[in-house]
Order: structure tokens, then C-alpha cells, then sequence
């Protein structure tokens, strides 16, 4: 008589009735789905984060042949008051903590051998200010006295909104190792560097700000509007040859003046000598 084999194919095998079989398929979707949505939402920021740090961090530098440096500012503090209170006209002026802070700006800058953060070759070769309007003289001012300490051309004929003036005085006055200062109007700066097609201009550079004191130097809370005048907005230009028609612009670094309040206060933070 043959002995009894357990895994032969006739014997017969239990089996669960159907609706417990679905309760169970139930039972484990129950499960199984919160840790596969866990996974997926965790795969998802992963990737996200993974997109903020390559768009934060700034890229290697450039290889081209041909660089340059564009600094831009706002022009220095205006009046307390919008109007001339004698002839109730607007008052373009700057204010004299305002002229305070172009005289600051013009010994800062000045000397090729006082290299900074915000000028490592050296002092500006080019210098560009907004065009006076009925309402404001502010940007030239603020670089008068610059030009006069570095004994360069004030280029100031540029309305403030034409962008494309001032692409086009970038390619056809800057050349390979300039540093270009150029002083705007804080309104109009962020639609620049838009214009000029900074990498990293929605991340950081869609409003000026309105606060951006110095370490040493808070801005009178009277003053109208943004109290933002020390920062300094750094871009890398560079061609990839050197007879080539157009700068291309990098990522915006934000600097500080680091002014303290009065022209003759030491120079600080980003135009502190190295």
C-alpha cells in the first residue's frame, strides 16, 4: 500500500471564502496606500528641494574669455519732503544725509589697490545714472561726486524705464575686465535685471526691498517709501568671445554699501579693502 504524499496535487486544500478574500484585498489597500502616498509625497519634495538648491546656488564661474562686473544702486536718500517748501515744486534733491552717502560712495570706491567684495578689480571704469526728470536729479547726484573722484564720464541720459538703452550702452561702451556703477531708481530696478535676463531675478529680485540697513547705519524711519539704500546688486557679465555683440548677465548677488551715516565713516562690509 503506497504511503500517503501531503503535497499531491488531488488532496484537498482549504480555501477562504471569496468575501474573505476581499475583506483582506480591502484590509491591505487600507495599509499599503498611506505608505505609498507617504513615499511618492516624500519623492516629490525631494525633487523640489533638489530644484531650490540648484536655483540658490550659484553656478561655477564663468570660463568665457571676456568678463565683466555690473554694480547697480539706488541713488542715495531724498528730502523727508516730496516739495520744495518754498516753491512748492518737487524736490529732486538729495537730502544731505543722502549727499553724505555719494561722498562716502566716491572715497569707497576710489583707489585700484583697495580692492572689496563688491569691487575685486578694482575701482568702477564705467559709471550710468537714470536720467533727470521733472520729479528727480537724485541718480546723477549720487554719482557725482564718484565721477569726479575717479575722473570719469557720468553717462546720465538714459530714462530710467528704457532697458534696452541700457542694454545697448552695456554692449557698445563695456569692455573685457570693466566694472560698470550704474545708480537707478529703486521702482524700475527689478523690471532691469528682469530686462537683462539675470538667471535668478524671481528668487529674491521681484521688489526692491524695503529695509536694508547697514550694520552700523539705520535709515531715519521718516523717510517716504522704501527705507532700502544700501544695497548693492552684483552681476558677472561675460562673452563667450571677445569680438562678441552681447554681454551676457549672471546671477544677482546682493551686496551692502555698508555706510555709516556720515562721508568721511570707514568703509564697510562689501566696500571694505580685502
Amino acid at each position: 500500500m503506497e504511503a500517503h504524499d501531503p503535497l499531491l496535487a488531488h488532496d484537498f486544500v482549504p480555501t477562504a471564502p471569496q468575501h474573505s478574500q476581499g475583506n483582506f484585498l480591502k484590509a491591505y489597500s487600507k495599509r499599503i496606500m498611506p505608505v505609498f502616498f507617504c513615499g511618492a509625497l516624500l519623492f516629490f519634495g525631494m525633487g523640489v528641494l533638489l530644484a531650490v538648491v540648484s536655483i540658490h546656488s550659484p553656478p561655477p564661474p564663468s570660463t568665457a574669455s571676456c568678463q565683466a562686473k555690473l554694480l547697480i544702486i539706488r541713488h542715495a536718500e531724498k528730502p523727508e519732503k516730496a516739495k520744495d517748501e518754498v516753491f512748492g515744486k518737487p524736490n529732486g534733491n538729495l537730502s544731505s544725509l543722502g549727499q553724505a552717502r555719494a561722498h562716502y560712495l566716491a572715497r569707497c570706491v576710489k583707489g585700484k589697490k583697495t580692492n572689496s567684495t563688491a569691487l575685486p578689480w578694482g575701482e568702477p571704469t564705467v559709471l550710468m545714472a537714470a536720467a533727470d526728470t521733472d520729479t528727480s536729479a537724485r541718480a546723477r547726484k549720487t554719482l557725482a561726486p564718484v565721477a569726479k573722484a575717479l575722473g570719469l564720464k557720468l553717462m546720465a541720459e538714459i530714462d530710467s524705464m528704457d532697458y534696452g538703452g541700457f542694454v545697448e550702452h552695456l554692449d557698445t561702451h563695456v569692455g573685457c575686465g570693466d566694472t560698470v556703477l550704474a545708480c537707478w531708481h529703486h521702482d524700475e530696478m527689478p523690471d532691469l535685471v528682469k530686462y537683462l535676463g539675470a538667471p535668478n531675478y524671481p528668487y529674491g529680485f521681484v521688489k526692491w526691498p524695503k529695509h536694508c540697513d547697514s550694520e552700523t547705519f539705520l535709515d531715519p524711519p521718516t523717510l517716504p517709501g522704501s527705507k532700502c539704500y544700501d544695497m548693492i546688486w552684483a552681476m558677472p557679465l561675460s562673452k563667450e568671445f571677445r569680438n562678441s555683440s552681447h554681454w551676457s548677465v549672471g546671477w544677482i548677488a546682493p551686496q551692502h554699501q555698508g555706510f555709516g551715516g556720515t562721508a568721511d565713516s570707514p568703509c564697510m562690509q562689501d566696500l571694505e579693502p580685502l
